[in-house]
């Protein structure tokens, strides 16, 4: 459109009034001056950018007295109005184009443009526009800081990020970025790179691996182009592995997020293996194990072939533990596993189930003879000597055989079968190899009847506590008593305790009943005393599973508390393997336990593998020889040196001495020859419920009873 000016035919006067009313609807200040710096014209912003009164502004006003007002203001920050005046007319007389940004005290920011003005190529004055940019500046400034805010939060994103407008060109990616994949400066040279740039770049150096560089690029190039979601994970060439996450975003634009979880997939890769894997011996877990004999089952059924489990328990394991520590058993345990692994096929596997038990799973046996073949190759390795930080040990397996199909044909009853015949070759003198028969089939049943059982024993209050008691060696006097589980059984009747004692160690339930024992033993103790037969010591046996239940504490304490025992009145019998399987542990309950006035005694001294070493750090107060000792004492030289020694090691401890099974007068005679403290055995009572036991009791502490009084034992050297 062709450039417009008033018609010159008009009075000068409306021409002058036409370009007026032009410039008043300007959004721009504007003035004007002659070049005398008078003031020729403004309209009606100007008077509102400067804040000028209207009085103040008229034709012909000098440049100085005009800017006076902002002057005086501050407008042009501190100092003399008058010299502010003075330096601007300086600078206003060169006539000199500018364009200048000022910010008013108000807050509101203007751009100031001056141009001299020419007419007919002579300079007539100064033409000044004043643009009110406020709003623009606040929003470059918001603009700036949303992009400073971007900028950060990218920069802090732990990952890569891109982001590509739709044109496929880079806006905006961080130094992660960069760094994940490895783009040198020099991509960046001339600035943010195409997508196709950074593919070609990443075809050449192999990253998508081989193939011809421009048929990658083009295949990337058209995904890419296609703006669809995706998440997948690339391994580059280092193998780091990153997770690429990709979303197209409104405008058009594309945002991706480059994550390096190389050491998430280490992790769980390292968690898949111990969760396949035993940690110590790096052989297959229990897990596998399963996964493996179902495999097995599978294809033995739909193949018609035969495979063996073979259940291996390590002979003297546990005494090597007690006595050398669990870092010399672990040294061994792995040297075992090493050993089994090179004495089978590798698509044998061979796994450890906990402790020192393994299985080993053959796969595709014919005959027997094969698989006794095979195991009797294992009893040779695991048989020969381990030489473990300089210690020589010998630690040869028993084993147990099932077949698939021939002794069962699920992998539950395979492996439950192998373990019953391992417990066979242990019963059959140990390190050697058993297969599994019908025979093994029914005790292991039984076994698992009476389990069954003994989960209702405790509800019907099947179990009684019987009593034998125990007297002092020099003049027979009784002293105490030791508290005996006994079970009656509905239909069985009496079950021995070594029946049933043993199955409630492995299955947890001797906690229970060791609850029941205690309280049942102090409320009789209670009542005995109330009834006159004190002073008595109650002896109860506990178990190594309640010394490892810190909760005995507690019970005990609450039962001292209910029934008012003293100190000495009640003892704690431990078995030497109880105490020597865990010693540190064991050794710290036990001082517990003696810190509440619980004397402590060993049973079954001599029968374990106990360290003479940890012994004497265990707070105990008596030590009870075995039976096995004392039964032959008076035909056996040897058993007799056996005991003597036994007395005379527990006396230097400070120990007094009980000895079990005392079934003669000949017996106590030689016993209190030899400086043994105590007695218990049936020459002086067989155990007895609490009802029979008393009226012996009384008679040996010289008690007036109702009825008959039996008599009581007799000391042999004071007939």
């Amino acid at each position: 459109m062709p450039h417009q000016t008033p018609d010159p035919s008009l009075p000068a006067e409306l021409q002058i009034a036409y370009l007026g009313g032009v410039l008043d609807h300007l959004p721009q200040g504007i003035s004007v001056f002659d070049a005398e710096l008078k003031l020729l014209y403004w309209n009606a912003h100007f008077l509102e950018v400067l804040d000028l009164p209207a009085d103040a502004v008229h034709a012909g006003v000098p440049f100085e007295d005009l800017i006076m007002f902002p002057a005086s203001r501050g407008e042009y920050g501190p100092g003399d109005p008058v010299e502010h005046v003075r330096a601007r007319k300086a600078l206003a007389l060169r006539f000199e184009a500018h364009r200048f940004e000022r910010t008013r005290p108000n807050g509101r920011t203007h751009l100031v443009s001056g141009e001299p003005l020419l007419i007919d190529g002579q300079l007539a004055g100064f033409i000044t526009t004043y643009t009110d940019i406020t709003d623009r500046k606040r929003m470059e400034e918001a603009l700036q800081i949303s992009h400073a805010r971007l900028r950060s939060i990218i920069d802090n994103i732990p990952g890569g990020v891109t982001l590509f407008d739709d044109n496929l060109q880079l806006l905006a990616c961080n130094d992660m970025l960069r760094r994940l994949l490895d783009f040198p400066d020099a991509l960046f040279a001339n600035g943010l790179p195409s997508l196709e740039t950074l593919f070609r770049f990443n075809a050449e150096r192999g990253e998508y691996g081989p193939g011809d560089p421009e048929i990658i690029v083009r295949d990337l190039l058209a995904r890419a182009r296609q703006r669809i979601p995706h998440i997948f994970e690339r391994v580059r060439p280092d193998g780091t592995v990153l997770l690429i996450q990709g979303q197209a975003l409104q405008d058009g634009s594309f945002v991706t997020v480059y994550t390096d979880i190389t050491e998430l997939r280490r992790a769980e890769e390292r968690l898949n293996h111990l969760a396949h894997h035993d940690p110590l011996t790096g052989l297959a877990n229990r897990l596998t194990l399963d996964e493996h004999m179902r495999m097995r089952v599978a294809e033995g059924t739909r193949d018609q072939r035969r495979f063996a489990v073979l259940f291996l328990d390590l002979d003297r394991f546990k005494t090597i533990n007690d006595s050398l520590g669990h870092q010399m058993g672990d040294a061994l345990l792995v040297m075992v596993g090493r050993r089994l692994h090179a004495a089978v096929r590798q698509t044998d596997l061979v796994a450890r189930l906990g402790g020192d038990e393994f299985v080993v799973v053959l796969s595709a046996v014919e005959q027997e003879a094969s698989i006794a073949h095979v195991a009797a190759k294992i009893l040779t390795a695991l048989s020969a000597p381990y030489v473990v930080n300089g210690e020589v040990l010998h630690a040869p397996p028993s084993i147990g055989i099932s077949v698939f199909p021939d002794d069962a044909q699920d992998a539950v009853s395979l492996l439950r079968n192998a373990d019953t015949a391992m417990y066979h070759a242990k019963a059959q003198g140990r390190a050697n190899y058993q297969f599994y028969s019908e025979e093994l089939n029914r005790s292991a049943m039984a076994r698992l009847d009476l389990e069954r059982k003994l989960r209702n024993a405790a509800a019907g209050g099947e179990f009684e506590l019987w009593y034998q008691p125990q007297y002092r060696a020099c003049d027979g006097q009784a002293i105490g008593v030791e508290a005996l589980l006994r079970w009656r059984h509905p239909q069985d009747g009496l079950i021995p305790p070594d029946r049933f004692i043993p199955i409630c160690e492995d299955n947890g339930m001797i906690l229970d009943i060791g609850r029941w024992v205690m309280e049942k033993a102090c409320a009789q103790l209670a009542s005995w005393r109330n009834a006159g037969l004190a002073p008595l010591r109650m002896a109860i046996n506990v178990s190594a599973r309640q010394l490892r239940d810190t909760r005995i504490i507690d019970l005990l304490r609450a039962q001292i508390e209910r029934h008012g025992i003293g100190p000495g009145e009640l003892e704690f019998e431990v078995t030497e393997s109880s105490v020597m399987e865990r010693p540190d542990e064991a050794a710290f309950i036990l001082g517990r336990i003696k810190a509440l006035g619980v004397s402590l005694a060993i049973d079954d001294f001599g029968t374990g593998h106990s360290s003479l070493a940890y012994l004497k750090r265990f707070p105990l107060d008596r030590l009870k020889i075995d039976r096995s000792f004392v039964s032959d004492i008076e035909h056996d030289c040897n058993d007799a040196a056996i005991v003597s020694a036994a007395i005379s090691l527990a006396h230097g401890l400070g120990l007094e001495v009980v000895a079990e099974g005392v079934e003669s007068a000949v017996q106590w005679a030689q016993l209190k020859a030899l400086g043994c403290d105590e007695l218990q055995g049936y020459h002086f009572s067989r155990p007895l419920p609490a009802e029979q036991l008393e009226p012996l009791l009384r008679a040996a502490l010289n008690l007036p009873a109702a009825g008959a009084t039996p008599a009581g034992p007799q000391d042999p050297a004071c007939p």
